[in-house]
């Protein structure tokens, strides 16, 4: 994948790691369900 050679192999795969990203594919991103009482205040202030 990076190379057919171990040492850049290794030196490419380190650099590929320790790369920072915005990559949001794998953080949980969980939704917080409103009680009854939540949405029916929301509801009466709209």
């Amino acid at each position: 994948m990076f190379s057919t050679d171990k040492i850049t192999t290794k030196e490419r795969f380190k650099a590929f790691n320790e790369k920072i990203t915005n990559d949001q594919c794998l953080e949980d991103h969980a939704k917080r369900r409103l009680t009854d009482e939540e949405a029916r205040e929301i509801r009466s202030i709209s």
